[in-house]
């Protein structure tokens, strides 16, 4: 089994069309709510603390109420061994398009899987992987040993920051307003937020902005100076410089790689 693709993934249009890939895909929900679509088969209902797991070659959309966004962690996962014992779980234990309802969310941890597997470190990337494993493996263990493990603990400064940040990618946030809200002063909100997640958190907040701009501009048919507005850059130019800098390419070169490849 071979992890792939670790991502938060804001739907837009192009997840609304019906699509499909040649892996496994865990979804777990972090907010919003709706139901996957899938051709063939009955709907999934989700919302926020659901997981389920979409087959190979499987068309499926979302349907979402209202267009209220739904956000998820998705898990790419390639199985390069019929015999894997990974593949068996998903398709056993997960499969058949079973949905878990009421998980408790922790998104420092996959934050911190996350920035590892996407990072540049060969190392930190196994660490992520063995650690995406462990966490469903022990899902698994709690979910289907009937002991789910209650925990009473409150919603720690950093995982406060980390869901007010996700939901205000497209508002205009700073360290001190970000620190106020958490109830923390600022420098320690940095030195938590940067140890438990492995990036500052205006570094993360900048890189979710830029990556709801690479969804904006494959799914959407906003201009270039459109997506900088709704994601609150100062002006266009700002936007396609950061842009360029993070992705290698300008905002409208990316969209017509994207809209090429017919990549999602």
């Amino acid at each position: 089994m071979k992890i792939t693709g670790v991502t938060l993934y804001l739907t837009t249009e192009a997840g609304r069309l019906y699509h499909s890939h040649a892996h496994y895909q865990l979804h777990f929900v972090v907010s919003g709510s709706g139901a996957y679509e899938v051709k063939g088969r009955r709907p999934i209902g989700i919302q926020a603390g659901t997981l389920f797991v979409i087959p190979p070659n499987l068309a499926h959309r979302t349907s979402l109420p209202c267009n209220i966004s739904l956000l998820e962690y998705l898990i790419d996962m390639a199985i390069e061994d019929e015999s894997d014992p990974v593949k068996k779980l998903l398709d056993n234990e997960l499969g058949d398009l079973r949905t878990f309802a009421g998980i408790s969310m922790n998104r420092k941890f996959f934050e911190s899987k996350r920035e590892q597997f996407n990072g540049d470190n060969p190392y930190e990337r196994q660490v992520a992987v063995l650690g995406l494993l462990s966490w469903l493996y022990s899902f698994c263990s709690r979910h289907f040993g009937a002991k789910y493990l209650e925990t009473d603990e409150r919603l720690d400064e950093v995982e406060l920051a980390l869901e007010i940040l996700q939901n205000h990618v497209e508002k205009d946030m700073n360290l001190e307003t970000l620190a106020r809200q958490v109830g923390i002063n600022r420098f320690s909100l940095v030195r938590k937020f940067s140890r438990q997640v492995g990036v500052s958190p205006m570094k993360y907040f900048a890189r979710l902005k830029l990556e709801g701009a690479a969804r904006l501009l494959q799914g959407s048919e906003l201009s270039v100076a459109e997506v900088a507005e709704k994601l609150c850059f100062s002006d266009q130019f700002h936007f396609s410089k950061r842009f360029k800098a993070a992705y290698a390419m300008s905002p409208t070169r990316y969209r017509e790689h994207a809209r090429t490849s017919g990549s999602r």
